[in-house]
């Protein structure tokens, strides 16, 4: 497996100021580019998923409401701050959180399986 997930992240101020961080999955290779979990009561960011989130939730509001779950993934993510300094950490734990999800993703996908033959004796 090739995984990959390549993430633009683009940031703007608006009026207020509101320091806004819009993140996008542009590619995604052996894995969901859907890695934004959402809730689905107020439709807020609340983090990047896990690799339980990957394998459970659903993708988009409609099928979360369908499903009856509380969260639901999407391949973009856009949160905004009254701080400048917030929105930096912000976008820096999205890409640390990514990273750590592939790591996660392909120690769950291809590390874990297979065959190993232990031969024990006496020590």
């Amino acid at each position: 497996m090739a995984l990959q997930l390549d993430l633009k992240q683009t940031n703007t101020i608006e009026p207020g100021p509101v320091y806004k961080v819009l993140n996008e999955i542009t590619y995604a290779e052996d894995i969901a580019a859907e890695v934004f979990v959402f809730t689905t009561v107020d439709q807020e960011f609340s983090h990047v998923a896990s690799v339980w989130d990957l394998m459970n939730l659903p993708v988009g509001h409609a099928a979360a409401v369908i499903a009856g779950t509380d969260r639901y993934r999407k391949d973009t993510a856009e949160v905004g701050y009254a701080s400048v300094d917030t929105a930096i950490e912000f976008a820096e734990y999205v890409r640390v959180r990514i990273q750590a999800l592939l790591n996660a993703y392909k120690s769950a996908t291809e590390d874990f399986e297979g065959i190993t033959d232990y031969v024990f004796t006496p020590s």
